[in-house]
């Protein structure tokens, strides 16, 4: 269970990071778009993981919303 809890707080961490280093200057990204496909590629091979980061913690995080509620509802069970 604690390996569990380790790995969560370094996906959370590195997540987080993540989406601290993204940029939302759509500028940028055309500038990247219109070079040569050799920078396209370069720019994918790092957008793909970022994408996949947002998604992972996007997930995590409507799980751990579901999990509070969750304990909130059986928390308010047990008093009434």
């Amino acid at each position: 269970m604690k390996i569990n809890k380790l790995m969560f707080g370094t996906l959370i961490l590195a997540s987080a990071g993540l989406i601290a280093c993204s940029s939302d200057d759509s500028s940028s990204s055309q500038s990247v778009n219109t070079q040569s496909p050799e920078n396209q590629e370069m720019y994918d091979a790092t957008q793909r993981p970022m994408d996949k980061a947002r998604s992972v913690e996007k997930t995590i995080m409507d799980k751990a919303a579901r999990d509070r509620k969750a304990m909130d509802d059986a928390e308010h069970a047990a008093h009434h």
